[in-house]
């Protein structure tokens, strides 16, 4: 068997979906895309513990972050990252639902 490289396409499919489609650190929805360069919300393969740090290819130290994630993260230890991600979305006030008044769009 082949070894599985990092921007493995399948691999990354796969956790896209085994996750709903949404980012491991701030759980928001991600975008499945071949553009350069990458768009922020696309789903990139994320390697909880570096290569350097004497983490392997594939499960369990693989998941699907945005790319915006991603990058923020940089060489921060993961768990610290994704408890900060959980304080920060925690701290973030609710956005206000977006109410339309029965009557809108009503004709008198």
């Amino acid at each position: 068997m082949g070894r599985l490289k990092q921007n493995d396409p399948i691999r990354r499919a796969s956790l896209f979906h085994e996750q709903d489609g949404l980012c491991f650190y701030c759980t928001s929805p991600m975008l499945v895309t071949r553009h350069r360069p990458r768009h922020p919300r696309e789903v990139t393969l994320e390697h909880l513990i570096s290569f350097a740090e004497g983490g392997r290819r594939g499960f369990p130290n693989e998941v699907a972050a945005c790319n915006a994630c991603n990058n923020r993260r940089g060489t921060t230890p993961w768990l610290l990252f994704f408890c900060l991600m959980e304080i920060e979305r925690a701290e973030t006030p609710p956005r206000p639902a977006k109410l339309v008044p029965s009557h809108a769009g009503a004709t008198s």
